[in-house]
């Protein structure tokens, strides 16, 4: 089996969750041809995209834009009805009230790379770097979107760490720490105003060059895992997750094993989908 040689943080991830939940997203790059889920990740990258708009121009009609642009291919697939086109707009105009003074200056927005880990290539994008005023600290950016409050935390974080590591490779500058800007909404009441549904989260963390070293050093024996995988052409499952959730969406595939069922169920009820954090991303090459 082929070496994977690229990895980001989502991908270690799911690597962590489940090594079998891995082979088959990222080693045979498996999604399910119906699938009901799609609609959530689309909302906050609405949403990135709409606040990508606003720091760059400060242009509250032109982030509406872009949030509708992205997210109307899948308005109506929220079963929920919590991600809606009303709830974006309103998440967007009350984010722009909210934080219309910013105690920093943007340095630079969307910022995508590969950096060599001797191991592996670590490909990341955040969404931006910030320099803070007074200070002078550079700080990684990142927006979150949940409908559920208290599951992001800014310390430990690997994405948020893998995101200060990369970023300060490519900058060869030191990048402090992060400001993690979570974004929280929920359906709501019948009469309750969609604006009251919505609240905002900005946590600071800062990072040691220690805390960074684990992170290096903790990657770099998940790498080895993945490797030592690849070489066996064996994944181990975590039966654990299977229920985390909801269900995994290949668990189908699990409770089949292998032969002429199994053929079936993946011919039926799958397609290939390469995976990319972002457009370009498995075109990069290591910058260190």
């Amino acid at each position: 089996m082929k070496i994977i040689e690229e990895l980001d943080t989502s991908m270690m991830n799911d690597f962590r969750k489940c090594p079998r939940y891995f082979e088959l997203r990222h080693v045979e790059y498996l999604v399910p041809k119906m699938n009901s889920a799609k609609s959530k990740p689309e909302f906050g990258s609405a949403l990135h995209d709409a606040l990508e708009i606003w720091y760059k121009d400060g242009d509250v009609n032109g982030a509406r834009v872009a949030f509708l642009e992205k997210w109307a291919p899948y308005e109506g697939e929220d079963d929920t009805g919590i991600r809606t086109a009303s709830k974006g707009i309103a998440i967007v105009e009350k984010y722009i009230d909210y934080f219309q003074s910013e105690p920093f200056d943007i340095v630079e927005l969307e910022i995508g790379g590969a950096v060599d880990m001797e191991d592996f290539v670590f490909i990341f994008r955040c969404d931006g770097l910030i320099r803070e005023k007074g200070s002078g600290r550079l700080m990684i950016f990142e927006h979150k979107t949940s409908a559920h409050k208290g599951f992001l935390i800014p310390k430990p974080n690997h994405q948020l760490d893998g995101y200060i590591y990369g970023v300060s490779e490519l900058m060869g500058e030191e990048v402090s720490g992060a400001i993690l800007n979570q974004i929280y909404f929920r359906k709501g009441r019948k009469t309750e105003p969609v604006k009251d549904t919505i609240s905002f989260n900005r946590e600071e963390t800062l990072r040691t060059k220690n805390e960074l070293e684990r992170w290096r050093r903790e990657v770099l024996w998940l790498s080895g895992q993945v490797r030592e995988c690849c070489r066996d052409d064996f994944f181990p499952r975590v039966t654990s997750a299977c229920s985390q959730y909801g269900r995994c969406p290949f668990i189908e595939l699990c409770q089949a094993n292998d032969g002429p069922v199994y053929e079936s169920i993946k011919e039926g009820m799958f397609e290939k989908e390469v995976w990319q954090p972002f457009v370009g991303a498995r075109n990069l090459e290591g910058n260190k």
